[in-house]
């Protein structure tokens, strides 16, 4: 769990964020709204520790992962729909490469244990983000943003 206590953030004078509390726990997934200027995106900052708050305590457990998307996200004008998203998933694309790799080297060397300690972490990185399957995941973001239609278009277009 990660927790937020009395987080101030004051800018020029202003206070943009004042007394902010609320704790985010692992497998929570927040949406933060509100209006043009209210300090979400300052918020954001500081729970990504990118920025400090003013005041107040931050107290992050680094096993809970916090992602943010981009308020403006920039695509490569050259991928279509369905590539772009199969893009922003690299990182678990890398992940089950790794997989591949590893199952490979433990199969020829199953008593390693440093070879099995990667693989189990892999293992545990995969099952956490539901990663087995990148077309599933694509088809879903598709489907769940109206996109399919659009997925063979370029992002752009």
């Amino acid at each position: 769990m990660n927790s937020y206590k009395c987080i101030n953030r004051i800018y020029r004078y202003n206070n943009l964020l004042e007394d902010v509390d609320f704790h985010l726990n692992e497998g929570e997934r927040v949406a933060i709204v509100g209006p043009n200027g209210c300090g979400k995106s300052t918020l954001m900052k500081i729970v990504l520790g990118e920025e400090d708050p003013t005041e107040g305590k931050r107290v992050v457990n680094n096993s809970v992962q916090i992602e943010m998307l981009a308020q403006q996200p920039r695509f490569d004008a050259s991928l279509s729909v369905r590539d772009a998203i199969l893009n922003e998933l690299s990182e678990l694309r890398e992940a089950q490469e790794e997989h591949a790799r590893l199952s490979q080297e433990v199969a020829r060397d199953f008593e390693n244990s440093e070879l099995l300690a990667k693989m189990e972490r892999i293992t545990a990185f995969l099952d956490h983000h539901n990663a087995w399957n990148l077309d599933d995941k694509i088809e879903r973001v598709l489907q769940e943003f109206k996109l399919k239609e659009y997925e063979h278009r370029l992002v752009v277009s």
